[in-house]
């Protein structure tokens, strides 16, 4: 009989502990707020305002926003958000001044009146909006969104063993279902046929931050852009892009 090697088999015991030990779930319970901006603070090198974690909190009805507990120990965050798709190159508003997002930190300036009103709306439309006249459901009809990865942070001691890597797969899966189920909703007689879809992954990370290029780069992101003075209030100021097709493949997802 073959024996095992060892890496294999510390491998798939490390994969054994984090599942036992690492939990997952919704962002949904406001009084550990102050828990969230605490993780925030330790994680992104920016100070977010309470629209941001008010925002996070009250619009996750697509399922991304996630914590992650490790034996009990809040230890990570993903915050992501839709935004209707005006182009690959549109720099869309975000929630509470400068927002940070990747293993760690991209930020964007973000201002949120009027976007979550037109959001609603146009997510509403598909749920109520009735069938026009010889209407079809072709590729014109749908209506395109992009998904904005906002923060996706792990604190220092616990990076390295796969908890963003999990973060980032449970939140773009729970974003498949959502939109899988909303399309469902519009095949019913006296629904809209026009489908929703996600034309993209996006968000920006600082161009000195290796870490975050190297983990978004092996899960399918490339960069499309460099932004010169993205940042504000930290050095350097300059930005990259990142984009990737969604749905992101799992295998990807979990690297």
């Amino acid at each position: 009989m073959a024996e095992a090697h060892p890496s294999t088999i510390e491998a798939k015991a490390g994969a054994l502990t984090l599942a036992k030990l690492l939990k997952i779930e919704r962002i949904e319970k406001r009084p550990l707020k102050e828990c969230m901006k605490i993780l925030h603070s330790a994680v992104f090198p920016v100070a977010y305002k309470s629209a941001f974690f008010e925002m996070i909190y009250a619009n996750n009805y697509h399922g991304m926003n996630l914590q992650s507990l490790f034996n009990g120990i809040l230890v990570g965050v993903i915050c992501a958000r839709l935004e209707l798709d005006k182009g690959a190159q549109q720099v869309a508003p975000s929630v509470g001044g400068e927002s940070s997002s990747a293993v760690g930190g991209s930020m964007e300036k973000f201002d949120a009146s009027g976007e979550v009103e037109k959001l609603s709306g146009a997510l509403e439309a598909l749920a109520i909006r009735p069938h026009a006249k010889n209407s079809s459901a072709s590729a014109s009809n749908d209506l395109s969104f992009r998904c904005y990865i906002m923060t996706l942070g792990v604190l220092p001691q616990y990076r390295g063993i796969g908890i963003a890597s999990a973060l980032l797969q449970q939140s773009m899966a729970n974003l498949e279902d959502f939109v899988r189920l909303r399309n469902e909703a519009s095949t019913q007689p006296g629904k809209p046929k026009e489908k929703m879809r996600i034309r993209e992954i996006a968000l920006h990370v600082q161009v000195d931050n290796k870490a975050a290029i190297a983990f978004y780069t092996k899960r399918g992101f490339a960069i499309v852009e460099r932004i010169t003075d993205y940042y504000t209030s930290i050095e350097p100021k300059d930005a990259y892009l990142l984009t990737a097709n969604f749905p992101l493949a799992h295998e990807a997802a979990a690297k």
